[in-house]
């Protein structure tokens, strides 16, 4: 029997290193996401953010979340009235991408305002993997990472980061060169004016809502005042048709309110009749598509984010 262990043992310690071999070969530049199941989803975008953030002094306030997040507010609308905002977003990042992200950057967020968007459409596990997958193509892989990694049960997620990291001994992150086109914060995506044509045709939809979204976004809240931030909850408005047509917006919105409520913190829904109305958008200047706002859009929610703050007095005014 021992024979038998120490064979198997063997094999198997072969087996590792073929395949290591084997993403060692297929990790060059040349070969990126040649190898099968493995993927590089690089983006100059984000990994300029992050680098900005790695050097990134005196930040008042982050918003954290998906291209939701990304779409809705504009930092510069902050910057006029002297606060530092920065938009921390990568696309389809739901509750849990957004708890191992923050965890990668604590010390950043230390004593700051966190803004969480709170989509009532993102409250569920689809798509992590592909989150996941964005995250660990634009940042060095730590234990952090490994632990997201491991827990999304994904092959292709592990798989790719195992070729990640072996493409990184090769050529490491830091050397991968950004091109010199400005980059303003946030995505200033332009206005779509043939929504007004489409809106007949948004359909009845459910988005899929899991108990383990909301178990990462508590997750994160107590990871925000661990460090001795002030976590915030926020919904970005949709085009109102569009969100009408959703069949449990209505249980969803209660069940993070019931949340912010347990936890003492501020919940505002940019998409409930009173607030919506409060921003004035128009589905021909406004939004970029039925789910996310254009760059117009974003600075008149980006002003009244900015007023209720200040009226909460969660942002201390500078005047």
């Amino acid at each position: 029997m021992r024979a038998f262990l120490k064979r198997f043992a063997l094999f198997f310690l072969f087996l590792s290193f073929s395949y290591l071999l084997i993403l060692f070969i297929f990790s060059g530049r040349i070969l990126t996401n040649k190898l099968p199941n493995a993927q590089d989803l690089g983006n100059e975008v984000f990994l300029k953010k992050l680098r900005i953030l790695d050097t990134a002094k005196n930040i008042d306030i982050f918003f954290v979340g998906s291209s939701h997040c990304n779409n809705s507010f504009d930092p510069r609308v902050f910057s006029k009235e002297g606060y530092k905002a920065f938009n921390l977003s990568t696309y389809s990042l739901r509750p849990f991408n957004a708890y191992y992200l923050l965890k990668n950057y604590k010390d950043k967020i230390s004593g700051k305002i966190v803004v969480l968007e709170t989509s009532y459409n993102l409250m569920n596990e689809h798509n992590i993997n592909e989150a996941a997958l964005g995250i660990v193509s634009n940042t060095e892989l730590n234990a952090n990472l490994w632990e997201m990694i491991l827990k999304t049960k994904d092959f292709v997620v592990i798989n790719s980061a195992a070729a990640l990291w072996i493409k990184r001994i090769i050529r490491p992150l830091k050397n991968e060169k950004l091109k010199n086109s400005p980059y303003i914060g946030f995505n200033a995506a332009p206005s779509n004016k043939s929504l007004v044509n489409q809106i007949d045709s948004i359909d009845y939809y459910t988005p899929p809502v899991t108990h383990e979204a909301f178990e990462y976004l508590q997750k994160t809240i107590d990871l925000i005042r661990e460090y001795h931030g002030i976590p915030v909850l926020i919904m970005a408005p949709v085009f109102n048709k569009y969100k009408n047509k959703s069949l449990n917006y209505s249980t969803v919105c209660h069940s993070i309110d019931s949340l912010a409520g347990e936890n003492k913190l501020t919940f505002i829904n940019y998409n409930d009749s009173l607030n919506y109305t409060r921003l004035n958008l128009d589905i021909n200047s406004d939004f970029f598509d039925f789910n996310h706002l254009d760059e117009n859009g974003a600075g008149k929610l980006s002003k009244v984010v900015l007023e209720d703050l200040q009226k909460k007095e969660i942002l201390k005014s500078n005047k």
